[in-house]
């Protein structure tokens, strides 16, 4: 650290291009900080008592920007590159498929995490890669039990931690939700006559 004591009875901007023109540690760039040393009732912004003295303190810029969030150097990007960062699947287990096959293990209900209240049913099912997930039945009522086959995409739900697929309805096994009116294409339900 340097520390410099000058007369600002001058100017204070006059002081201030003084020490800016005295480089700290080899740089060029330097951050300075005026403080009056005695206080005076009468000083205001604008109009410096004499002979009052200012203490400027330039700090490094080697100790102020040389640290965890500088740049690199075109030499160090040379040397190692910037890594791209890959984009992690949110849907790991179907292997880059927009859907998977697979048969129902076992067909149960779970409670979601608070504040809400509610049994979710969730099915346990073998994908046809021989990973297992637990996947989410949407909609109001279902026909699923063990061994049935059925149609798993991605997708997460909210409320139930751990649960990253849902069942397609009104594919393979799965019936379609009755009496569905709105949204018919994401629960398998016809157009009704």
């Amino acid at each position: 650290m340097n520390f410099t004591a000058i007369d600002l009875t001058n100017g204070l901007d006059d002081a201030i291009l003084a020490a800016s023109a005295q480089p700290a540690y080899g740089c060029d760039l330097a951050e300075i900080f005026a403080c009056r040393r005695e206080f005076s009732p009468e000083w205001r912004p604008g109009k410096l008592p004499e002979p009052h003295v200012y203490c400027i303190w330039i700090y490094g810029c080697f100790s102020r920007f040389q640290g965890l969030h500088s740049m690199p150097t075109i030499n160090q990007l040379v040397r190692k590159p910037r890594k791209k960062q890959t984009a992690k699947s949110k849907t790991p287990l179907l292997e880059g498929c927009p859907q998977k096959r697979g048969v129902c293990l076992q067909v149960k209900t779970m409670t979601p995490k608070k504040p809400n209240s509610a049994l979710r049913k969730v099915a346990r099912v073998r994908l046809s890669n021989g990973k297992e997930v637990t996947a989410y039945v949407p909609g109001e009522g279902h026909n699923l039990q063990e061994h049935s086959i059925v149609l798993v995409r991605g997708g997460r739900v909210r409320d139930l931690p751990g649960v990253r697929y849902k069942i397609v309805r009104g594919v393979l096994d799965t019936l379609a939700v009755n009496g569905r009116k709105q949204a018919r294409s994401r629960y398998g339900a016809k157009r009704p006559k």
